[in-house]
């Protein structure tokens, strides 16, 4: 059995589910989030392809817990007006807790009001505030850029991640140590950008993975969050590792490999598989501890497609099998049983 150990703190995040209006309950998921979302959320994300529309200013501040930063991403549009004859439009105010901060991701828009109307400016302007620092006015943009629509790539004070040109999460060490009869893997990430999870993968060989286990990210972060997983079940002999990172709109990147070799002393099976490279289509197994009846042998091609399962029927230590239906390649044998499981790349030539 796998047990992982996550998050010190869970990351709440309420996503738009279609285009609608900020203050309709339909706009937004999971459905606890009413409308809107409330000011338990750690994160407000605009989906790619939604525009959310504010009817009305909406003060997030109100009854939040002190302290409580909300980060808003912006994958999809941010309207923050409604259209009016001849450019008559009536513009709003978005106000955040104290610390928050927008995101606005590679195809995001804040539109705070697209009209060329000569009454245009003089009708009042859209605003996103911090604990009443102003994070983004239509009227001279963020940090007095001269747009007031904000999309990817302008604005200081917006943090920006386009198209992947900033590492969603910075690790600062991944490593491993064996624990009694486990092996314990453990991370750490300085900073994080729209981290969703992280699977852990092991491999006997360094080519073919499989996965372990999945651990939630924390999402956003600029402080150092420790993270750590159990293998329960090593692989006598090498154990290879690697994250999987997946952010929120499923792009990813890899760290790793690292190694680990397992030895259990207590058990200390040993599988041999001769001959090795073989080429008569004939294949021996052999443990120097008896295998015993249910136990599994399994032959995986190197892209992990199961080419053979033989179920051991009585008591034995040597088993002969046939492999001529195989093609000339790399393979691995894997022999387990209720406590270990061992492999053995073979070669066929």
């Amino acid at each position: 059995m796998l047990i992982s150990v996550g998050l010190s703190a869970q990351t709440i995040i309420s996503k738009s589910q279609t285009t609608g209006n900020w203050t309709s309950t339909g706009t937004w998921w999971p459905s606890p989030f009413i409308a809107p979302p409330n000011t338990s959320v750690d994160q407000i994300v605009i989906l790619a392809g939604n525009t959310v529309s504010l009817t009305g200013n909406v003060d997030l501040v109100t009854g939040a817990a002190a302290g409580h930063a909300i980060t808003l991403i912006v994958r999809g549009t941010l309207k923050m007006y409604e259209s009016g004859w001849f450019g008559n439009n009536t513009t709003y105010e978005l106000a955040l807790p104290e610390g928050s901060s927008i995101i606005v991701e590679d195809g995001g828009k804040i539109d705070g009001d697209n009209t060329v109307s000569f009454l245009s400016g003089l009708l009042g302007t859209s605003t996103i505030t911090a604990g009443g620092e102003e994070l983004f006015n239509h009227a001279y943009g963020a940090q007095g850029q001269s747009s007031g629509d904000l999309t990817a790539g302008s604005g200081e004070v917006i943090t920006v991640n386009q198209g992947g040109s900033s590492l969603p999460v910075e690790l600062l060490s991944f490593d491993s140590e064996i624990n009694n009869k486990t092996i314990k893997l453990y991370w750490q990430t300085a900073s994080e950008l729209n981290s969703d999870y992280f699977e852990l993968e092991r491999s006997a060989d360094g080519e073919n993975w499989e996965v372990l286990g999945r651990l939630a990210a924390a999402g956003n972060s600029n402080t150092q969050i420790d993270y750590s997983f159990i293998d329960q079940n090593p692989l006598m002999g090498d154990n290879y590792y690697r994250l999987h990172q997946v952010d929120f709109d499923d792009k990813d990147e890899y760290f790793g490999p690292i190694h680990q070799r397992y030895a259990n002393e207590e058990l200390n099976v040993q599988l041999r598989i001769y001959p090795n490279p073989n080429t008569d289509g004939q294949l021996t197994i052999k443990t120097n501890s008896n295998m015993m009846l249910g136990d599994v042998i399994e032959i995986y091609d190197v892209a992990g497609r199961l080419q053979k399962t033989i179920t051991v029927s009585e008591e034995i230590n040597t088993m002969q099998l046939n492999i001529s239906d195989l093609k000339k390649g790399v393979y691995i044998t894997r022999y387990q049983n209720q406590e270990i499981q061992l492999t053995e790349r073979l070669i066929i030539q």
